[in-house]
Order: structure tokens, then C-alpha cells, then sequence
């Protein structure tokens, strides 16, 4: 199966993963928030079947094909339901994609050995893995509801919380969807180990010449690091430029530098959340 891909393909192959999740859930009636990952399953019946268990550190979730019986088996790890749901919900709407998405499915079909996945912007490196990922976020939080709330105000913490839970789904994947759909320039970063790991930048901030440094954070985001892993308290947020995380390619001003930095710790999993905010009028002003 695939593995890397250059950007401009892999980020096709996510846009055609969140309109093909978005697609189904108008097919099966199930464009509402809470999206229901089992209701999804449950239609796929009794070609599909799921089955849940703590598989402790095996997998997150993984997906069979016994051709003697033509069936799917849907396997999730149930480990984090009672602390973080979010995920395990995460988890199945990323098994679906194997399922749903055709190449994934054809690969089965054809005798492709079925894999143990670990989901939710876990796998950095495999072009499948984040196809996978791209349709969980556009089952979960499909563009079609989550635009107008994204579209009407900066993401901060509270209310990037206030969605998540209205959505059931992690500050993570809430997060990274909300950037990725935001009209607005922004950016939200996971760090593990002080280190980014994951990256979304939205589309305006991309459009307005501002491009990521690979592996290069800022500073206040790396005091928040380390506040956080030695059980310190973490600030809410700090102003920064946008030149400690970004390159500029064309014209800037003072101005058009400057963003909000908010930080959501997440220590019992040793991670960061970073999201990077903008203002727009300051960004695009000096092309009037």
C-alpha cells in the first residue's frame, strides 16, 4: 500500500477522504452531532461487524477480511473509553475509512494483510494511516456543521472545548478539524517529548504567504513544555510572532506578525496542544 506521498497529492487524497465521510452521513441520514461512528457501522450489517475489547497496547483499532465467510471485522480498543472517549470514537471512524475508502477496501478484498492501527494523528509517516485519519475527522466533525461555528470566531480553548464535547470527540482531532476548516489564519501544533509531531495550518494562513518550519516551535511554547512535564502550572495563552513558527514569503509588516498563542496541556498523555491564531486584517492589509 501506499506509504509517502508529495503534499499536494496526500492532501488531495484527505480533502476526497472528508467529502467521501461527509457523502455517507448524508446517505445514511446521520448528519447531526453527535455523529454516531456504530450507527455507521451498524448499516454496513451483516457484511460488517464490530467487536470492542481492552487490547491493552496491541492496537487502536483494526480492520479483517475473511473472504471464506465475506466479512469485515471492525476491532476497537475500549483502553481509553472511560478517560477519553473522544478517541475511541476516534478510533472506529478511522477503522471505517479502511472499510469505506476503496483502495483500502480493494487491498483487503485482495488478500492484503490487515494491519493494527494506532489512530488519531498518531501516524505521521504512512500516507494510508493519514487518509484513515482525514475521513474520522469528516465523519466526526463533518464540515457541514462545524463551519458555522468555526467560521464565527477565534479557536480559542473554551470554545474549541465547548465543541468538542458538544461533537464527542477528542481536543485534539476538534482542534486539528476546526483549523483545517477555519476561514480564519490559524495553526495548531501537537508537541510530544518537546518536539512537534503533528501540524495543521489553515488555509488563509497558507494563503496569506506564511509557510511551517519544519521542527522549530517557539520559545514560550517550549517554557510551556517544559512548565508542563515538571507538574507546573501552564500559562493560557502568550503573544507571539508568527516568525517563531513560520516563514514569511512575501511582504510583512510588524503587524501582520503578531498571533495569539493558546496552550491546552494534556499531561497524562505528554502532550502539547498548540493553537496559533492570527488576525486576518493585519495579515492581508498590506496587499490593499
Amino acid at each position: 500500500m501506499r506509504n509517502k506521498l508529495d503534499v499536494t497529492e496526500q492532501k488531495a487524497l484527505e480533502v476526497r477522504a472528508h467529502r467521501l465521510a461527509s457523502e455517507l452521513l448524508e446517505r445514511l441520514g446521520l448528519m447531526r452531532a453527535p455523529v454516531d461512528p456504530l450507527a455507521v457501522a451498524e448499516a454496513e450489517a451483516p457484511i460488517l461487524k464490530v467487536r470492542s475489547g481492552n487490547f491493552k497496547r496491541l492496537f487502536d483499532g483494526r480492520l479483517e477480511y475473511h473472504p471464506k465467510q465475506n466479512l469485515f471485522l471492525l476491532f476497537y480498543n475500549t483502553k481509553y473509553e472511560s478517560s477519553y472517549p473522544g478517541r475511541t470514537r476516534f478510533s472506529i471512524g478511522h477503522e471505517l475509512a479502511h472499510y469505506f475508502l476503496p483502495e483500502h477496501r480493494s487491498y483487503l478484498l485482495g488478500g492484503g494483510e490487515a494491519h493494527s492501527s494506532r489512530t488519531e494523528f498518531q501516524s505521521v509517516a504512512t500516507s494510508i494511516e493519514r487518509e484513515a485519519d482525514a475521513f474520522s475527522a469528516g465523519l466526526l466533525l463533518p464540515r457541514k456543521l462545524i463551519y458555522p461555528r468555526v467560521g464565527s470566531q477565534e479557536l480559542s480553548p473554551e470554545f474549541l472545548a465547548d465543541m468538542a464535547d458538544d461533537f464527542k470527540t477528542s481536543l485534539i482531532a476538534t482542534s486539528m478539524r476546526a483549523v483545517q476548516v477555519s476561514p480564519f489564519p490559524s495553526a495548531a501544533m501537537m508537541l510530544r517529548k518537546g518536539k512537534v509531531v503533528w501540524r495543521q495550518v489553515s488555509d488563509p494562513l497558507i494563503s496569506a504567504g506564511w509557510y511551517p518550519r519544519k521542527g522549530l516551535h517557539s520559545i514560550q511554547a517550549q517554557n510551556q513544555w517544559k512548565s508542563m512535564v515538571a507538574g507546573a502550572p501552564v500559562a493560557p495563552s502568550a503573544e507571539v510572532k508568527l516568525t517563531d513558527w513560520f516563514d514569511a514569503y512575501g511582504e510583512t509588516t510588524e503587524e501582520s506578525t503578531i498571533a495569539t498563542e493558546y496552550y491546552m496541556p494534556m499531561p497524562r498523555i505528554e502532550t502539547l496542544l498548540v493553537v496559533v491564531c492570527a488576525d486576518e486584517d493585519d495579515l492581508f492589509s498590506i496587499y490593499d
